[in-house]
């Protein structure tokens, strides 16, 4: 299956900017991305447009940029990728909660240090109430 989508893309462009330079790109290097340089805000960005998709030579419909990558992600689970199989279903179902214990399957242990009487008549109010 071909699979094309169409969308109309206007360049931004700065008055003697080379847009293909990594400086551009980030230009303030420490730190996070500022936000009209952060991948994260073009995702946004892109996300809820409508993008026209071609399969087989034919227009078919147009989704959303999420709707295709969730299409895409069920493509590839179903053509036998494993690790999207298993990102589809933690995202559906959620995670397998994993057990927390202590060294050899034994209960956590936690070591409270109290060093003012402030801080002990606390730890005792909160141990009352806790039971």
């Amino acid at each position: 299956m071909v699979v094309g989508i169409t969308q109309n893309v206007k360049k931004r462009e700065k008055k003697g900017v080379n847009p293909n330079s990594l400086k551009n790109l980030r230009p303030n290097l420490k730190g996070r991305p500022t936000k009209e340089h952060s991948v994260t805000e073009a995702l946004r960005e892109l996300a809820p447009e409508i993008l026209e998709i071609t399969i087989g030579g034919k227009k078919n419909t147009t989704r959303t940029a999420v709707q295709l990558m969730a299409l895409g992600m069920y493509l590839k689970a179903i053509k036998g990728d494993a690790s999207m199989a298993r990102e589809i279903i933690d995202r559906l179902e959620g995670k397998v909660a994993q057990p927390l214990s202590g060294a050899n399957g034994e209960p956590l242990s936690l070591n409270i240090i109290v060093k003012t009487k402030e801080d002990k008549d606390a730890l005792e109010q909160a141990s009352k109430r806790l039971g």
